[in-house]
């Protein structure tokens, strides 16, 4: 799964597009059959709203308006051009990280998931604390 989330004022899909990029790079260069554009299960784009109800930790971050999901938007959209063929049913938009870990917990609910976090710091920091896993991330 890829978990993802840019401001608006960073060049997000650019950023997806060399992801897809370096997928399909490392697929051929490995010798792996994978196709790239089905090499993520799910998609994933969320604010760095940390909890589902507005309660945000971070540092110097001002909380999103957890309403205002377009920038998030945007991001899916932004996929599904890059990678046509990436089924809608599994690009999601959430307005928060506590919600982006509940549906990892419910589609990965029989079966050990691998997930990439990437795009923004305090994303990346906020999964490791719902998730619960501060103690292994240090």
């Amino acid at each position: 799964m890829l978990i993802y989330n840019c401001s608006s004022d960073r060049p997000g899909p650019s950023f997806l597009a060399s992801i897809h990029l370096r997928v399909a790079t490392q697929l051929k260069l490995h010798g792996r059959s994978e196709v790239p554009a089905l090499f993520f299960d799910h998609v994933m784009f969320c604010p760095e709203m940390t909890y589902t109800d507005d309660r945000f930790k971070g540092g110097i971050w001002f909380p999103p308006d957890p309403a205002d999901l377009t920038v998030h938007r945007e991001l899916a959209s932004a996929w599904s051009s890059i990678v046509p063929s990436f089924p809608e049913s599994k690009i999601h938009v959430l307005p928060s990280i506590e919600h982006a870990v509940k549906a990892i917990e419910r589609i990965g609910s029989s079966e050990r998931v691998k997930v990439l976090v990437t795009g923004c710091p305090t994303l990346v920091g906020g999964m490791i604390e719902v998730a619960g896993l501060v103690s292994v991330a240090m």
